[in-house]
């Protein structure tokens, strides 16, 4: 994987979780409901980690994506550990694909491209 692609999935990864991160937050901050404002805190916070993770983990260039996956969650689980926020793994499990899902569209090879344009 080149320097550039690593380049351009940070930039992807930068723009689709922040609005996980903004409606989370603006939730947080704007919320009466304590345990609701607490919950938003943490979903923002285990995005933040999933970003990071994502990326770290698409420089395992011998792995499959379902290994990549089950890594990045596991390494959601230790962050959620380490900072005493409860751990859903149906949750981070979600954020995971949204961030992958993205990363593929940007990520695309030219004959994919032109087999989505002729669909």
């Amino acid at each position: 994987m080149d320097l550039d692609l690593v380049a351009d999935v940070i930039k992807i990864t930068a723009v689709a979780i922040p609005f996980v991160i903004t409606a989370t937050t603006y939730i947080a901050a704007n919320s009466k409901n304590k345990r609701l404002k607490k919950a938003a805190e943490n979903v923002n916070k285990i995005a933040k980690a999933a970003q990071t993770y994502v990326t770290d983990a698409e420089q395992f260039i011998n792995f499959s994506g379902t290994e990549k996956k089950t890594w990045v969650l596991t390494k959601i689980n230790q962050y959620a550990i380490q900072s005493g926020i409860p751990f859903d793994e149906d949750q981070a499990s979600e954020i995971v694909e949204e961030i992958v899902t993205i990363t593929k569209k940007v990520n695309q090879r030219d004959k994919d491209k032109k087999k989505e344009v002729l669909s």
